[in-house]
C-alpha cells in the first residue's frame, strides 16, 4: 500500500514535460487497433520497443515469450485478458515490472449486449487475476478507473488515468447538413451496445434529416438493420479514413447511444470536426464530451429524434467543439503523461 502510494504520488508531482531514460520495454498486444498502434508510435518515439503480438487465444509461443521479456526492462501491455496472462506472470518471476492498458471490455459487463469480461464466472477470474498482479494500471478515463477498482478491488493509487489523444487531422473546412452520423462497426453486440439499431431506426422517424452509419461489416448481423434502410437512412459500410474525415466534415451532429464506453474514440474524432455529440448517460462519454454533449434521455428512436430537436439550443459552435478536443485529447497530453508514468515506475522498481 506505501509502494503504491509513492509511486502515484511521484508520478502526479513530476512536471508535464522532463528528459528520462531509455527504457527497452517489450509491448504486447492481441491487435494492433488505433488506440494500441498510437502507444506503440508515442513508445517507440522515446524508448527501444520490442514488438510481440497474439494472434489467436492458442499462439502463447511461451518459451519465446520468456526470452522477449529477459532481454527487455518493462513489460507494456494493451488489454487484460489470455494473451496478458503469461506476460504479466514472466515479469513477476523476473522482478520486472508491467504496465496493463486496461481499454473497457475487460471490466465490462452487459449481459443483455454480450459484452464484456466481466459477465463470465471464468473471464473475470482471468481478468482479475492479470489486472491484481500487473504492477501498475493505466486508464483511459474517470469512468474506466472507478471501474477497475470496483470489478477486481484494485486499488486505485495501482491506477493512472491518461486520456487518449488522437491525431490532429488538420484545418477542417466545416460543410455542415442536417446529417445525423454514428461509426462503429456492425457485429451483432454492437447493434445493441452501441446503439446502432436505435440510431438507424430514429432515422425512419425523422425524414428531414440525412443518418448515415459507417463501420465494417464484420458479420451478417447488417442482415437484420437493413429493413431500416430508406432514401434518408444509409449503412455505408468500411470507409477510408479520407471517406470518413469527409462524412465528419460534413454532419452537424454525431450520434453514439451506448450502453458502454470506456473513452469513446468515435466521438471524439466527430468532436474535432466540430460534430455536436448527441451521447447517452452510460461509460465514460458524459465525461469525454464535457459540457459540449447532449445527452440523451433514453436509448430509443423517439429519444434520439428528441435531442435533435434540441440542437436549436446548442450554443456552441463546431470551432468551440474542435478546441475543446485538440486542447484535451491530443497526442502531446497523451504522450507526455505516458513518459511521467512510466518513468517513475522504472525508477521506482530499479530502486528497489
Amino acid at each position: 500500500m506505501l509502494q503504491s502510494l509513492r509511486l502515484y504520488s511521484r508520478i502526479n508531482q513530476l512536471p508535464t514535460s522532463f528528459k528520462m531514460a531509455v527504457i527497452r520495454i517489450l509491448f504486447v498486444h492481441n491487435a494492433l487497433t488505433t488506440f494500441v498502434k498510437i502507444d506503440h508510435e508515442i513508445l517507440s518515439g522515446i524508448h527501444e520497443v520490442e514488438e510481440f503480438g497474439f494472434k489467436s487465444k492458442f499462439d502463447f509461443k511461451p518459451f519465446k515469450l520468456w526470452n522477449a521479456v529477459k532481454r527487455n526492462e518493462m513489460v507494456f501491455i494493451w488489454f487484460a485478458s489470455w494473451h496478458s496472462i503469461l506476460p504479466v506472470i514472466y515479469a513477476r518471476f523476473q522482478k520486472k515490472p508491467s504496465v496493463l492498458v486496461a481499454g473497457g471490455y475487460d471490466t465490462a459487463n452487459i449481459p443483455e449486449a454480450k459484452y464484456g469480461n466481466q459477465r463470465n464466472w471464468f473471464k473475470r477470474f482471468i481478468t482479475n487475476y492479470i489486472l491484481r498482479r500487473a504492477t501498475h494500471i493505466i486508464c483511459n478515463s474517470q469512468y474506466a478507473k472507478q471501474e477497475t477498482v470496483e470489478v477486481a478491488d484494485i486499488n486505485p493509487d495501482k491506477i493512472t488515468m491518461i486520456y487518449h489523444g488522437i491525431p490532429d487531422l488538420g484545418i477542417y473546412e466545416f460543410k455542415k447538413t442536417d446529417m445525423a452520423l454514428n461509426v462503429g462497426n456492425v457485429i451483432r453486440e454492437n447493434l445493441l451496445r452501441k446503439g446502432i439499431t436505435s440510431f438507424l431506426a430514429a432515422g425512419k422517424l425523422l425524414p428531414s434529416y440525412r443518418f448515415v452509419q459507417a463501420g465494417n461489416w464484420r458479420d451478417d448481423s447488417y442482415k437484420q438493420v437493413r429493413k431500416y434502410l430508406s432514401s434518408n437512412v444509409e449503412l455505408k459500410g468500411f470507409q477510408t479514413k479520407e471517406e470518413l474525415n469527409e462524412l465528419f466534415s460534413q454532419s452537424r451532429v454525431y450520434i453514439q447511444p451506448s450502453l458502454h464506453e470506456a473513452f469513446g474514440l468515435s466521438v471524439v474524432e466527430a468532436m474535432q470536426a466540430g460534430c455536436i455529440p448527441i451521447i447517452s448517460r452510460y461509460g465514460a462519454l458524459p465525461e469525454i464530451a464535457g459540457k459540449y454533449g447532449i445527452i440523451l434521455e433514453g436509448l430509443t428512436p423517439d429519444a434520439i429524434v428528441k435531442s435533435i430537436g434540441l440542437l436549436e439550443q446548442y450554443k456552441f459552435t463546431p470551432q468551440e467543439i474542435r478546441r475543446y478536443v485538440l486542447t484535451n485529447y491530443n497526442l502531446d497530453l497523451r504522450r507526455k503523461k505516458l513518459e511521467k508514468c512510466i518513468s517513475v515506475l522504472f525508477s521506482t522498481a530499479v530502486a528497489e
